[in-house]
């Protein structure tokens, strides 16, 4: 399973390193076309937003809630 994050998918020969999204708890995938010989190396770790601390569960009593 991965982290949130960029990362750059490597293919084997057939097509060039590309970047894409993953979301924590994601099974990285097989390629349709060169199947497991693709590899995933992050690139930039990310916090998704609604699992961000400051960013989820409810609102606090604090000034910044109420505007």
């Amino acid at each position: 399973m991965a982290l949130s994050g960029v990362y750059r998918v490597v293919h084997a020969e057939h097509r060039h390193d590309h970047f894409v999204i993953v979301l924590a708890g994601d099974v990285l995938p097989a390629c349709r076309v060169c199947a497991g010989k693709v590899t995933f190396h992050i690139e930039q770790t990310l916090d998704y937003a609604p699992h961000d601390w400051d960013l989820a569960g409810p609102l606090s009593n604090s000034k910044a809630a109420s505007e």
